[in-house]
């Protein structure tokens, strides 16, 4: 392992380019320590993040766990554990860095999803038509010239006719469809649920 002198969050393209140039190492997100430490820790940066934590996780099961993560997540602190914990404690000195070369992707989005599981899970509907769907989960689908990628949890049919890159997502109580070259944006649309009060169907 190696110290961290500095860990930066979400460089501009030109500073990435400067950092890999530079031979310094690339954080894929990925950090081995005990949930104990993150939380004793989280608690001296960010002490009622820290204590909302430990009330959700101290009713979890218990009767009133829907009514304490209904009053308690709400008050929340939306942050990064990048921007929360490792940024301020590499400063410290008290990060450390494992460099490996190995295979990854970041699972940030429905179309990198689809990736990892085309091999392991679901089944794949193909077409003479150049149709090659991937579903995941219980949706029934029939295609003709598309190439998507669909996540059913109900048993509503789902027909699609001339899609390419594109993403469904079926739930009880929504329906997302979207284009996988636009994936980054979601995050846009969530906001937009939590404005109008609909923050139930994130």
């Amino acid at each position: 392992a190696e110290p961290v002198v500095r860990f930066v969050e979400k460089p501009d393209r030109e500073r990435a380019e400067s950092f890999v140039a530079a031979g310094l190492r690339w954080n894929a997100g990925m950090f081995v320590v005990r949930a104990s430490v993150l939380l004793d820790e989280l608690a001296v940066q960010i002490p009622g993040l820290a204590a909302g934590a430990r009330e959700i996780a101290a009713a979890h099961g218990g009767a009133e766990e829907q009514e304490v993560l209904e009053r308690v997540w709400p008050t929340m602190t939306a942050i990064a554990i990048d921007h929360a914990l490792a940024e301020p404690l590499a400063a410290q000195g008290r990060v450390a860095v494992v460099p490996a070369e190995f295979d990854w992707d970041d699972v940030g989005d429905f179309a990198a999803l689809a990736r990892q599981l085309r091999e392991r899970e679901g089944e794949v509907r193909r077409g003479e038509d150049g149709t090659e769907v991937h579903v995941v989960g219980s949706a029934s689908v029939d295609a003709l010239s598309s190439r998507a990628t669909v996540y059913g949890s109900t048993n509503r049919h789902i027909a699609l006719v001339g899609l390419e890159g594109v993403s469904i997502v079926d739930t009880e109580d929504a329906l997302l469809v979207l284009a996988d070259e636009k994936a980054q944006a979601l995050q846009q649309l969530v906001g937009r649920l939590d404005e109008q009060g609909l923050g139930q169907l994130r």
